[in-house]
């Protein structure tokens, strides 16, 4: 009698372990849960994900912005992305650190028109047919513009040495690095942003750093054959 009872109890027990641990009151398997659905970090930053279920594959919509691997997410450049965990989603928005500098308006195919209403707070020093120039405010000297058939295809800032201190942090938050190479004297970083539309040529020399900006659409007829040359190296551009 008393072994019996004692099997009895046995079925019991692992019965109730199984309709608790994989079922919910209603005897369906309770769905698999990620602790967050939207985080907010800056660059370098990590936080650690916890998914409920089994068998968890991690992917990043876009690396550049955001990685993740089992579960610990790391902020790499300014940007949003989304972190899937199986079905499973959370949107990662990845803030700066670095905020000195106001790049120029980079809105590329936007008209003369346009550029001119954007920078309505800013001086006119010289207007081409395919060219505006602002004086600048704040640690920017001056921003430049250059339009192909009316619509924007370069913007450029220029900054003295005094004020680029932290102009390399400010940058490599923003922006990923291509190559460096050193020319006559002068320093180049090439860059890319991390949504591939605009691509990035900081030159640094006595003077100061002109840092241009380009719209990738325009590299293939673009007057700048070296940066052309140097995307074209590391295979960005098809």
């Amino acid at each position: 009698m008393k072994t019996k009872l004692f099997s009895l109890q046995l079925i019991l027990a692992a019965f109730l372990c199984v309709t608790s641990c994989s079922k919910d009151d209603d005897g369906e398997p309770i769905p698999a849960t990620l602790d967050k659905t939207s985080i907010s970090l800056y660059v370098d930053e990590t936080s650690t994900f916890t998914y409920s279920g089994e068998n968890c594959n991690w992917s990043s919509d876009n690396t550049l912005v955001a990685t993740v691997e089992n579960g610990i997410v790391t902020a790499k450049h300014v940007g949003t992305t989304t972190i899937h965990a199986n079905n499973l989603s959370c949107i990662v928005s990845v803030k700066p650190k670095y905020t000195m500098y106001d790049e120029p308006y980079m809105n590329w195919g936007a008209s003369i028109a346009e550029v001119k209403k954007k920078m309505s707070g800013y001086t006119l020093a010289s207007e081409k047919d395919d060219m505006l120039v602002y004086l600048g405010k704040g640690k920017v000297n001056a921003y430049l513009y250059r339009f192909d058939n009316n619509a924007l295809q370069q913007s450029a800032m220029q900054i003295t040495l005094l004020n680029s201190i932290n102009l390399t942090d400010f940058l490599l938050e923003r922006y990923w690095p291509v190559d460096l190479s050193e020319n006559g004297g002068s320093l180049n970083a090439y860059m890319g942003s991390v949504d591939l539309k605009t691509y990035v040529l900081c030159n640094v020399g006595t003077d100061g750093v002109l840092v241009m900006y380009v719209d990738s659409k325009s590299l293939k007829t673009s007057s700048n054959t070296e940066l052309k040359a140097k995307l074209r190296e590391k295979a960005i551009v098809e």
